[in-house]
């Protein structure tokens, strides 16, 4: 039997020895490589997402993003996609389908919406990353506002005159995207439905326009009874409605829908409403009155009429009275006759009065 050298021997021990230094040494790399990751991500000024357009779904996000988009990281995290570019969906995922075919993309064509309603002109740049085993979309996302207007000063002259013309708007203004979600309300249409501009940017149409179940939850966008005009071509103008209260009242309203449209292709809707609560409560009174009008006119007739046969009836009493003795039974009963025609007489003045609304006196 062949016999093992003592020099074979300690080289397949050297090389054993080494191959797991070789993999602690590995796995030491791969982790300060993850760890400076993380930290470059925490720390990036640039916000920072990983996301899956598709499915319309956040998977992670970084401080700078949570930051630019006013939200908590759990809550952004919650977020779809189309809820930070509610009018620009079909856009991004063209920009999202060339970053997959061709592995990255950048644009500055693209803006994010905060949740108070702020657009965010952004320059992206989008990488395809692996996590979890599937391909998803790595997008750096940089605020170019304050280079937006160092190009053009106007343009924010031009943009504060028109939130300036918008919160001085009495009547509610409502933008809605494709999708239904809310994505502009003016600070009068807040008030008008009881809350704050923030409590009902990225939230469902269905809010304002239907009531919730039982369970709390909000019903299907489908039910909702804006959405003819929403995916209508055209205005429509003086339709009316009812909106709900932020607090579960109902609210009638009057509303006039505007397709917002971009390149031709229609984006959104946008709706101006007015509360009608007291034009309601008027015409209202204005037809209890219009009834009460037509009561005391049949009233009237009826007490004119009615008046004329009690003073036929008292005056052949007061005949029939006259030539018979104070001791006569029958004259007690013509008393009692003309008695009782006068109440009846007392009657009818009270209602000749109402029908003139004239205040009601006190027959002498």
């Amino acid at each position: 039997m062949a016999r093992t050298g003592p020099a074979k021997v300690g080289r397949s021990a050297i090389r054993c020895t080494k191959h797991p230094l070789r993999a602690q040494r590995q796995k030491a790399a791969l982790k300060e490589r993850e760890d400076l990751s993380r930290q470059i991500f925490q720390h990036s000024h640039d916000a920072i997402f990983i996301l899956d357009p598709f499915e319309d779904r956040l998977l992670y996000v970084n401080p700078s993003a949570c930051a630019m988009l006013e939200y908590e990281r759990e809550e952004l995290l919650g977020t779809p996609v189309s809820a930070i570019h509610p009018n620009e969906m079909p856009r991004f995922k063209e920009f999202a389908q060339e970053i997959f075919k061709n592995g990255g993309g950048w644009t500055d064509q693209l803006t994010y919406t905060t949740k108070s309603g702020r657009h965010i002109p952004a320059e992206i740049s989008g990488s395809v990353v692996v996590r979890d085993g599937q391909r998803r979309m790595l997008a750096i996302v940089r605020d170019i506002s304050v280079r937006r207007q160092r190009e053009d000063p106007r343009l924010e002259s031009v943009r504060r005159q028109h939130e300036l013309i918008l919160d001085a708007v009495g009547d509610g203004l409502l933008g809605i995207a494709m999708d239904g979600r809310i994505t502009f309300i003016n600070p009068a249409g807040a008030e008008i439905l009881g809350g704050t501009v923030e409590d009902f940017v990225g939230e469902p149409c269905t809010k304002v326009t239907l009531p919730r179940l039982r369970s709390g939850e909000v019903q299907p966008f489908e039910l909702c009874p804006l959405i003819e005009t929403l995916h209508a071509s055209s205005s429509h103008r003086g339709i009316q409605a009812f909106l709900h209260h932020i607090r579960g009242s109902t609210i009638p309203v009057e509303f006039t829908s505007t397709p917002v449209l971009e390149d031709g292709t229609q984006i959104g809707c946008v709706f101006s409403f007015t509360d009608v609560s007291q034009k309601t409560r008027v015409e209202e009174e204005l037809r209890r009155g219009q009834k009460l009008e037509a009561v005391g006119l049949l009233a009237g007739g009826i007490a004119h009429d009615f008046n004329n046969l009690l003073t036929a009836i008292i005056g052949h009493a007061e005949l029939l009275a006259e030539p018979l003795p104070d001791e006569d039974p029958v004259r007690a009963d013509l008393a009692s006759i003309i008695e009782c025609g006068e109440r009846g007489a007392a009657l009818t003045r009270k209602l000749l009065e109402f029908s003139r609304s004239q205040p009601l006196v006190s027959p002498a």
